[in-house]
C-alpha cells in the first residue's frame, strides 16, 4: 500500500506520553510485539521496560483512544516529565529495572560507531527505537509514520543526527528516511546491557536529519508538531496545505 502521509494524519492520534496509564499501555504494546519477533533473543520483561526508558520521549498513535502503535526518542538526559510515572510502573509491577542515566544512547553501548569526519557535537543526537506496530494495523504506513513524529519530536528539539538500530533486513526499508552517514561504519561488539540484550541480527544506522528529503523534512515536522501540540494548533488553511506541503519537493 502506497504510504499515504496525509491520510494517516487525519485518520490517527500522534501524541507524547506522558500519564501513568498511557505509558503502561505503551511498554505493554512493546512487549506483545518484541516477545514474539525476538522470541529466543528477548529478554523477558512483563512491560518490557528498559534502562534507557528514563531518558526517552515516549510517542504513541492511537485509533480511538486504543493505543495501536509506539516508538520512543532516547536523549542522553532523564526526561523529568515520566521519570516519577516510570518509577512507580517500575515500583508497582515489581521490574526492578535500574534506570541509565548515563550520557549514551542505547546503541552506543553494543556497536562501535566510526565517522571519518568526528561529530564534534555529539550530544545533538537523539536514538529512534522501540517501534511497534499491533498486528491488526500493519500494512498501513505506521512504522513510518511513529519513525516520522519521533524525528519530528527531535528536530523541535533541536537535535540534529538520530541513531537506529533494528534487524539487519529491516535496514533497507527505512534507507530513503534516515540514510547512513557517508563515512560512517557501525559494527556490533557486543549484546548490550542489563535489562537489555542486542539481537544478534541487529544494524545500526547514524543519520543527519539535514541530508532528509524535503518530502520528508516537511512531513516530519507536521508530525512533530501534531504529536506535541494536537491538530488545533493547524487551523483550517494550514490543514488544507497539509498535503501539499508533505508532497513537494
Amino acid at each position: 500500500m502506497e504510504f499515504n502521509f496525509q491520510q494517516l494524519l487525519s485518520d490517527f492520534e500522534l501524541r507524547e506520553l506522558s500519564s501513568e496509564a498511557d505509558i503502561i499501555d505503551h511498554l505493554a504494546l512493546r512487549t506483545k510485539i518484541y516477545k514474539k519477533e525476538y522470541s529466543g533473543e528477548y529478554v523477558d520483561n512483563k512491560y518490557d521496560l528498559l534502562p534507557s526508558d528514563w531518558k526517552a520521549n515516549l510517542i504513541g498513535i492511537f485509533s480511538n483512544r486504543q493505543q495501536i502503535a509506539t516508538i520512543r526518542v532516547v536523549t542522553r538526559r532523564v526526561n523529568e516529565t515520566i521519570e516519577k510515572q516510570l518509577y512507580t510502573i517500575n515500583e508497582k509491577f515489581g521490574i526492578h529495572i535500574k534506570p541509565d542515566i548515563s550520557g549514551c544512547l542505547p546503541t552506543e553501548y553494543a556497536f562501535q560507531i566510526n565517522s571519518k569526519n568526528s561529530l564534534t557535537d555529539k550530544d545533538k543526537s537523539v536514538e529512534l527505537s522501540r517501534v511497534a506496530v499491533s498486528d491488526e494495523f500493519r500494512g498501513l504506513g505506521l512504522c513510518r509514520f511513529a519513525m516520522l513524529a519521533a524525528i519530528g519530536i527531535s528536530i523541535l528539539d533541536n537535535y540534529k543526527y538520530c541513531l537506529y538500530s533494528c534487524s539487519v533486513n529491516s535496514v533497507k526499508y527505512h534507507a530513503d528516511l534516515v540514510p547512513m552517514m557517508k563515512g560512517v561504519t557501525a559494527e556490533q561488539n557486543d549484546n548490550g546491557y542489563p535489562g537489555f540484550k542486542f539481537p544478534t541480527s541487529s544494524a545500526a544506522v547514524l543519520s543527519a536529519f539535514q541530508n532528509m528529503s524535503q518530502t520528508h523534512m516537511n512531513q516530519a515536522i507536521i508530525a512533530g508538531v501534531v504529536c506535541r501540540y494536537g491538530t488545533g494548533v493547524l487551523d483550517t488553511s494550514q490543514l488544507a496545505n497539509v498535503h501539499q506541503l508533505s508532497s513537494s519537493k
